[in-house]
């Protein structure tokens, strides 16, 4: 296969997840580690000709796996950058539960208010 093939294939792909992919979606790194999508924001700005959502206009929110520098207890990734790195969708959902709640709304808050949350990612390790 061609590189401009797989390229095709990848863009495909990516917008197709870009219009899928919610909250509670569980997909596959390429190591094999199911993450938990727990949260998605569209831009809703970026359209391609034929309508469909351009993938690098949707983020998608993750509890960080290890502790970075920022000791932010989340990251994100756009989904034609998920695609790039080999992430998959599979069929499974995940359920929220309370201590979900607490989590994604100070998340969402600190994003929003532009500082630092009040948890860290010791704080999240080992949650999905």
């Amino acid at each position: 296969m061609r590189l401009s093939e797989k390229a095709a294939i990848n863009r495909e792909m990516a917008d197709e997840w870009a219009r899928t992919i919610e909250r509670g979606d569980v997909v596959r790194s390429p190591s094999g580690l199911l993450r938990v999508v727990r949260g998605v924001h569209r831009t809703g700005t970026r359209r391609r000709q034929r309508g469909t959502v351009y993938s690098r206009g949707v983020y998608i929110t993750f509890v960080i796996r290890h502790c970075s520098w920022t000791h932010r207890p989340y990251t994100h990734l756009n989904v034609g950058e998920m695609v790039q790195i080999g992430y998959r969708p599979t069929e499974a959902k995940y359920t929220f539960g309370p201590v979900d709640a607490i989590l994604d709304s100070e998340v969402s808050r600190a994003d929003e208010e532009k500082r630092k949350p009040v948890f860290s990612c010791c704080d999240v390790d080992a949650m999905p």
